[in-house]
């Protein structure tokens, strides 16, 4: 019972005194490892003097070294040398069992249960045949030995398998926020590319009228003349100031510190200068209004910017008139002109985009969104934008 204690001793040892060999390249540690059994096994029974001895403990010791290269064909060698060893009378070792149980715990780790399992029932036997001398506890306690050492094995394939399988996991997870991180940044930029549409389409649209306003009566009257180009130069800085704002979200060393996004707290500086710009503008809004998001905040800012522009640009000369109330866990909103009933005035022709915009702004807080004539005459821009959903 001595021998095959001293190798379960020797085993169990393994893990903490080759720690620091093992974190060498795997032919390095395996051949020292082999190297000094092989040693171990020639001093214990004394098998200078006896070349058949000599011939058998290297048999059992030194193919450990192709162990991190081929346990199965290692395993057999070892078993295989061991018997021929109990054959020929020599001695037994606590290195052969050793060695046979390290060859055991390498090969689990790489192949099914049903092979290791295989495998281990034959070593099992033959360490039944080797140590048949011994009294029956002995060899109950040996083959014991063998069937611990290949669960255990088996224990640490399926940790590591999970181990592999959290790793992936986690792989997985990462790509995942990556593609999302991607995903999100691509509608930022679609968000800034609407954002920029909207402020360039309304500065340039105020710029125009004024321009074209200002020429008109730069002989006539040169003190409204001067007025419109102010007006061009006030509007054409704050478009500047917008477009900065927003380009500067795209730069990765931009300042961190960004200017909020315009709601319906700035309304009244847009309703002047719309006011400013010529339009016969006329306001009906019922306060106090609701605390919006910030994100339909902006809707309903941009909405009405929109469609205030489109009244500038196409019916320029017209009375327009605005309403803003809340009604029913909803904000309503409309822009009435008195212009054509024409598509031109929605300002969708000449390629631009202002209906598609504002109706996917609308959309996208679950609103409803109508552009066409009005009853009356003239054409109506509305939106219902529920509270509650965009909230």
């Amino acid at each position: 019972m001595a021998a095959p204690m001293v190798g379960l001793t020797m085993l169990a040892r393994l893990q903490s005194v080759t720690a620091p060999l093992r974190r060498l390249a795997p032919p390095t540690f395996w051949t020292g490892f082999a190297v000094v059994l092989a040693l171990y096994s020639l001093w214990l029974i004394d098998a200078w003097q006896r070349p058949v001895y000599i011939t058998f403990c290297l048999l059992t010791t030194l193919p450990l070294a192709l162990t991190w290269r081929w346990p199965v064909a290692v395993w057999a060698t070892v078993a295989a040398g061991a018997v021929l060893a109990s054959i020929a009378g020599v001695p037994a070792t606590p290195t052969e069992f050793t060695a046979g149980l390290v060859a055991l715990f390498v090969l689990t780790q790489r192949h099914s249960r049903l092979r290791s399992g295989s495998i281990a029932a034959v070593f099992a036997l033959g360490t039944a045949f080797v140590r048949r001398q011994v009294n029956g506890f002995e060899l109950a306690f040996e083959l014991a030995i063998v069937a611990l050492n290949w669960l255990l094995a088996g224990s640490v394939r399926t940790h590591r398998a999970l181990v592999s399988a959290l790793e992936e996991r986690a792989r997985s997870q990462e790509q995942i926020r990556s593609q999302e991180m991607r995903r999100a940044a691509a509608e930022e930029r679609a968000r800034i590319a609407r954002e920029l549409h909207d402020i360039v389409a309304h500065s340039l649209g105020v710029i125009v009228v004024q321009a074209t306003a200002g020429g008109r009566v730069v002989d006539e009257s040169p003190g409204e003349a001067r007025a419109a180009l102010e007006a061009v130069e006030r509007t054409g800085r704050d478009a500047l100031a917008d477009m900065r704002r927003l380009l500067g979200v795209l730069r990765e060393d931009g300042p961190s510190d960004r200017q909020p996004q315009p709601g319906l707290d700035q309304l009244e500086p847009l309703l002047e200068r719309f006011r400013a710009a010529g339009l016969d503008l006329t306001a009906e809004i019922e306060r106090p209004l609701p605390s919006l998001p910030s994100g339909l905040d902006l809707c309903v800012y941009r909405v009405l910017q929109e469609a205030l522009t489109n009244c500038l640009k196409h019916a320029p000369s017209r009375a327009a008139r605005l309403h803003l109330r809340s009604r029913e866990g909803a904000l309503n909103l409309s822009v009435f002109n008195d212009g054509d009933q024409t598509p031109a005035s929605p300002g969708v022709n000449r390629g631009g985009h202002g209906l598609l915009g504002m109706r996917e702004r609308v959309a996208m807080f679950g609103g409803d969104f109508e552009a066409g004539p009005a009853p009356d005459g003239g054409w109506c821009v509305a939106a219902r934008l529920p509270l509650t959903v965009a909230a």
